[in-house]
C-alpha cells in the first residue's frame, strides 16, 4: 500500500512539474506599425510587419506565414521587403521571387495595388525558439510617396504556423492597417517667407531688449 501511494505521489509531482514548466498559452497577433506616420511627396515610407505574443525561447515559435498587403495608388508605389532573420537567415539577392536560402523560404509577389508575401522556415522548432524573442519584426515594406492624400496599407493574414503545422491563431483575416498623411513639399517661396518674418520678428525683439537696458 505505501509503494502505491509512494507511486501516485510521483506521479501527481511529475504532473505538477510540467504543468509549471509549460509556456502559457500566449496570444499572438500580427500588426503594421507605424500605425499613423507622415510623409512628404518623393519620400520613402517604411512599414514595419511584426509579430507579438510569443514565449522567447520556449515554444510556440514562428515558422511559416503568408499575407496579402493592399495599399492605395497613387499616392503609394512599392519599392522593397526587407525580411527580417528570426525565421532564418534569407536570401537578399532572390531572383525570379523565389529565394535560394538554406534556412528559409520566402516569396514576394507584387501587383498593382497589392503584394503578397510568404516565408516558411526550413529550421527545426528548438532552433527557432533560440532565435526568436516576444515580438520580433517578420518584415519591412519600403514604399515611395508619390502623390498627397491619406495613404491606406492594410493585411490580410493566411496563414501562421509553428514548425510543426499548427495554427497559432484561432481566425484568420484583416490585420491592423497603417495610415500615412503624404503633403507636398513647402515650396521655396514659402521658406523665405517664413524666415523673412522669424528674421524681422527676431530684430523688434532685439531692439527693444537693447532699448530696455539703454533706460535703465
Amino acid at each position: 500500500m505505501r509503494i502505491r501511494n509512494n507511486t501516485l505521489a510521483s506521479i501527481m509531482l511529475c504532473c505538477s512539474i510540467f504543468i509549471i514548466s509549460s509556456p502559457a498559452n500566449a496570444v499572438v497577433t500580427l500588426s503594421l506599425e507605424p500605425t499613423l506616420q507622415s510623409a512628404f511627396i518623393g519620400d520613402d515610407i517604411d512599414i514595419f510587419l511584426n509579430v507579438s505574443g510569443l514565449n522567447s525561447g520556449a515554444p510556440p515559435s514562428l515558422a511559416a506565414f503568408d499575407i496579402d498587403l493592399t495599399f492605395i495608388t497613387p499616392q503609394l508605389a512599392f519599392q522593397s521587403v526587407d525580411f527580417g532573420s528570426s525565421l532564418g537567415i534569407p536570401d537578399t539577392n532572390f531572383a525570379g521571387g523565389v529565394s535560394n536560402s538554406t534556412e528559409t523560404e520566402i516569396s514576394v509577389l507584387e501587383a498593382a495595388d497589392f503584394i503578397n508575401l510568404t516565408e516558411t522556415s526550413l529550421l527545426g522548432g528548438s532552433s527557432l525558439d533560440m532565435l526568436q524573442g516576444t515580438s520580433f519584426t517578420l518584415a519591412t515594406i519600403t514604399f515611395t510617396a508619390m502623390q498627397a492624400g491619406s495613404a491606406l496599407v492594410s493585411g490580410d493574414l493566411f496563414l501562421l504556423e509553428d514548425a510543426f503545422g499548427n495554427g497559432l491563431i484561432d481566425t484568420f483575416g484583416p490585420v491592423d492597417s497603417a495610415w500615412i498623411d503624404i503633403t507636398s513639399v513647402p515650396e521655396p517661396s514659402t521658406i523665405l517667407l517664413f524666415a523673412i518674418g522669424f528674421f524681422v520678428a527676431y530684430s523688434l525683439i532685439k531692439k527693444r531688449i537693447i532699448k530696455a537696458r539703454r533706460i535703465k
